[in-house]
């Protein structure tokens, strides 16, 4: 799988939008980061319009993949 397809499945089961801006905006943060970004940063960082779901939470099964 490449880079750009694990991230867009990461962002998507956590119900956030694969979308360019959204990408763009969380990756110049990572970069400027010393340390792994928490969803807390990461919900600051997209907005309080959207909402990112804990890694814990499962995917919808339409939305699942892999075995």
């Amino acid at each position: 799988m490449s880079g750009t397809v694990e991230r867009d499945l990461w962002l998507e089961s956590r119900g956030l939008p694969a979308t360019d801006e959204i990408v763009d905006r969380i990756f110049a943060a990572a970069k400027a980061s010393n340390r792994m970004l928490t969803h807390e940063k990461i919900q600051t960082i997209i907005g309080s319009d959207i909402k990112v779901k804990a890694s814990d939470e499962k995917a919808p099964a339409e939305r699942r993949h892999g075995f």
